[in-house]
């Protein structure tokens, strides 16, 4: 019992859920448990209360933000579905408490994001195995070999053994890259150069796997950032040499590279995929949603899917799409007040960690993020949001 009273479990169990947080959802939604019961064996409530009290204002905004999902008791009349939705969203409010209300003090936060880092290996060498599996078991694998830089062996496919969303990953391995070259707590590791840049290396060349447009530009943002802000001469010739480098691996992922592509016309102007889809939902949602309340996430999803039967948007339809936009998908579901709420959540974070390369960045990408993801809508978005918010917003504000 002495074990399950001390802060080393507490820890312990932190650091397992890091370590799960880009596996199978089953395993890190398990991984969520013991993070609870260490939490509640710790036993001094009164300190808990102090400490949540002092984070008060950050706790209220992330239930306010759970309350939107939980409002969805007063818009679907399947009760059953209504719990389902609140429980997906629990991490939202979960985490904040737990975290909240936890003294830095009894866990590392460098331990915390060694676990992600060690993870996130695990799971790169879990891809890369079952594609060199599949490679060797082919019939000639020479020729398949060949298909190591297109879709077969991308995107979706390459994250195979984990059923998970490519760019969901991508944004988190940048995260973590940014972590790995700013944060303090590795300035040691940093001295390791050949393990560090192999495992930024290993890191950046996995982004590109995904296809992930969202994590490339995050990437590419970050790095103009870090050589720039040295204004060097030294700094801006790297800079220039990552971006060739990065250019050229683009063009040989031929499907990233036609993604990228689709997004400019002949004439250079930009264009998006979902932008259309975008102009038809808020149309739609004119004609058929509460601007004020919104309409929750069933009749959401109905509007959506007029949207994309009048658009003309035959895959959106057929497969069900989401907003693909988190605030759009606040509009539509709750309304201005369910946008300003969320708007308010990543301003406040936003504005107390302002000292913090790190959570400025974490913040700054799912900011980013939201535009082309609806990703509340998934149990890795919500478990993602929650924990990181929680853990980056303790360890990083700015003191009163």
């Amino acid at each position: 019992m002495k074990l399950l009273n001390n802060n080393r479990f507490f820890e312990l169990s932190l650091a397992l859920f890091a370590f799960t947080l880009l596996m199978w959802n089953n395993i890190n939604t398990l991984a969520v448990y013991p993070v609870i019961i260490a939490w509640v064996l710790k036993n001094n409530w009164k300190e808990k209360f102090f400490l949540l009290k002092q984070n008060l204002t950050a706790f209220l905004l992330m239930t306010a933000l759970f309350l939107l999902f939980f409002s969805n008791f007063w818009f679907i009349d399947d009760k059953s579905a209504a719990i389902d939705l609140s429980v997906k969203a629990s991490p939202l409010i979960l985490f904040p408490l737990i975290l909240f209300s936890t003294s830095i003090k009894d866990y590392k936060i460098s331990n915390i994001f060694s676990a992600m880092i060690a993870g996130t290996v695990v799971t790169i060498l879990i891809c890369w195995i079952r594609i060199i599996w599949d490679i060797l078991s082919k019939k000639n694998p020479l020729d398949q070999a060949g298909y190591f830089f297109e879709w077969i062996y991308t995107d979706f496919n390459l994250l195979k053994p984990f059923n998970t969303h490519p760019s969901y990953v991508g944004i988190l391995v940048v995260l973590l890259i940014i972590i790995l070259m700013k944060y303090k707590g590795f300035e040691e590791f940093r001295k390791e150069k050949v393990l560090y840049r192999t495992l930024l290396f290993v890191q950046a060349f996995f982004i590109l796997q995904t296809n992930s447009r969202i994590s490339l530009l995050c990437l590419f943002l970050f790095l103009t950032y870090h050589f720039i802000s040295r204004f060097t001469r030294k700094s801006i010739f790297q800079y220039l040499a990552v971006l060739v480098v990065l250019a050229l691996s683009i063009l040989k992922f031929d499907y990233l590279s036609n993604k990228l592509t689709s997004i400019l016309t002949p004439e250079g102007d930009v264009i998006l995929d979902r932008y259309p889809r975008w102009i038809a939902i808020i149309k739609e949602n004119d004609l058929l949603g509460n601007f004020w309340i919104g309409s929750g996430k069933e009749d959401a999803q109905f509007i959506y899917n007029e949207a994309y039967f009048k658009g003309g948007f035959n895959q959106a339809l057929t497969e069900h799409y989401n907003a693909h936009n988190q605030y759009l998908d606040f509009f539509v579901s709750n309304g201005i007040v369910g946008l300003l709420a969320f708007l308010a959540v990543l301003f406040f974070f936003f504005l107390k960690t302002g000292k913090s390369l790190i959570a400025q960045a974490f913040i700054l990408i799912f900011s980013l993020f939201a535009m082309t993801e609806s990703y509340f809508g998934r149990s890795a978005g919500l478990l993602m949001f929650g924990f990181l918010y929680s853990i980056m917003f303790v360890n990083f504000k700015t003191e009163d």
